[in-house]
């Protein structure tokens, strides 16, 4: 399946790696009996501030723990030191909690990663959220499986050198009890190897090129980045010299 997000711009697969995020929180949810935990009546009469302040003043990751029905939340930071939480049911499964009609992720990020920092760039997820049920990614109710923002995707194709990573403003996708079925981004752009091409304009120029001349395809999350060699070779013409 193909789906071309922007002028020549297609993505054949999901941006996200489920496993490499579920996996690691998995580990997490098997340690919870060693973290502190609080009882409360209502998992979502707490608001966000609340519970940010209470893991706060916690040493480690905190459970955040509904007293009827078992369903928790366990916060801990991320890298930024920025609360995070990703949200379990009774049995420590991945579960999207529902409060009251809207289903919450049950892994939220808030900047989550900083793969990229030096005197020209400084990049950093704005958020990410996944929505989860038995421990699967799924549509809620018209709510995506995945919403990211400002989020750096590291290229696959391992023959291309000068090219870094790809930028997307925003990323969603639809999933149906772990299968992959549609993305949809915006603003991408291209993180150069070199820095003197880390420019706002120069990266411009480069989706720009690729929306105009890319007629053979350019594939963000795949093996092979460009579809079409000799555009490729013109790309590194025109854009990276």
């Amino acid at each position: 399946m193909e789906i071309e997000i922007e002028a020549n711009i297609v993505v054949t697969e999901s941006a996200i790696d489920p496993d490499a995020i579920s996996k690691p929180i998995s580990k997490l949810t098997k340690r919870r009996a060693k973290y502190n935990s609080r009882y409360v009546g209502g998992l979502h009469s707490l608001s966000m501030t609340d519970k940010a302040a209470w893991v706060r003043n916690t040493a480690g990751p905190l459970r955040i723990i509904e007293a009827d029905t078992g369903r928790e939340e366990i916060w801990f930071f991320d890298n930024n030191d920025t609360p995070t939480y990703i949200s379990i049911n009774s049995a420590g499964l991945l579960e999207s909690h529902k409060k009251y009609n809207t289903h919450m992720p049950a892994i939220h990020y808030t900047r989550s990663d900083t793969p990229i920092s030096n005197k020209k760039i400084r990049v950093f997820d704005s958020h990410l959220d996944l929505w989860y049920h038995n421990q699967k990614l799924s549509n809620f109710e018209g709510t995506p499986a995945i919403n990211a923002g400002s989020r750096v995707f590291e290229i696959k194709d391992t023959k291309i050198d000068y090219i870094k990573y790809i930028l997307f403003k925003t990323v969603e996708e639809d999933w149906e009890y772990g299968v992959w079925k549609n993305s949809r981004a915006t603003g991408p752009s291209i993180i150069f190897t070199r820095d003197d091409l880390n420019t706002e304009p120069h990266r411009l120029k480069a989706t720009q090129w690729i929306n105009e001349h890319c007629k053979g395809g350019f594939y963000p999350f795949s093996d092979q980045l460009f579809g079409d060699k000799e555009e490729e070779f013109m790309f590194v013409a025109d854009i990276c010299t």
